[in-house]
C-alpha cells in the first residue's frame, strides 16, 4: 500500500508552518524520553532539521482514534536510523486537516548496530568474572 500523506509536506510544514503540526502527548512523552527533546517546538525542530533517510513501514488507519470516536484517520509510518538506532515515526492529518505527529519513538524490535553483541565470549575463559 502506498503512503496516505506527503511524507514532504509533512516535513515541510515541520520547517515552515509549525502551527499546522499537532503532537499527541503520548508522541511528545515518548520523543522527550527517547531523543530528550523538552517541548513540542523542539520535535518539530527536531524532524525539521536535518535530511533523514525515511523508509516507508505503512498506511493504516489508527484503530485506537477509531475505536474510541467512529472516524478514520489514516497515518503512514516510517523509519528511519540516527546515531546507530532505529526510530519509527507515524503521522497523519486531523479531522480538521491538521498534520498530526501520533508517534516518534526508538524501535526496540531491531537493533541497527551491534558492536560488542560478540564481546561476552571474549571473557568467558575466566567464567566471566573479572576477579583474578
Amino acid at each position: 500500500m502506498a503512503a496516505a500523506h506527503s511524507l514532504t509536506d509533512f516535513l515541510e510544514a515541520c520547517r515552515s508552518n509549525k502551527g499546522s503540526v499537532q503532537i499527541t502527548v503520548g508522541a511528545m512523552s515518548k520523543a522527550r524520553q527517547d531523543l530528550s527533546l523538552d517541548d513540542e517546538g523542539d520535535l518539530k525542530e527536531y524532524l525539521a532539521s536535518e535530511e533523514r533517510s525515511f523508509s516507508f513501514v505503512n498506511s493504516k488507519r489508527w484503530e485506537n482514534f477509531y475505536a474510541s470516536t467512529g472516524n478514520t484517520l489514516m497515518v503512514d509510518s516510517y523509519h528511519f536510523t540516527e546515531f546507530g538506532k532505529k526510530y519509527y515515526l507515524s503521522f497523519g492529518k486531523n479531522l480538521v486537516g491538521k498534520w498530526m505527529v501520533k508517534s516518534l519513538h526508538r524501535d526496540d524490535n531491531e537493533l541497527v548496530h551491534r558492536p560488542f553483541e560478540d564481546i561476552g565470549k571474549y571473557f568467558q575463559g575466566n567464567g566471566g568474572s573479572n576477579e583474578d
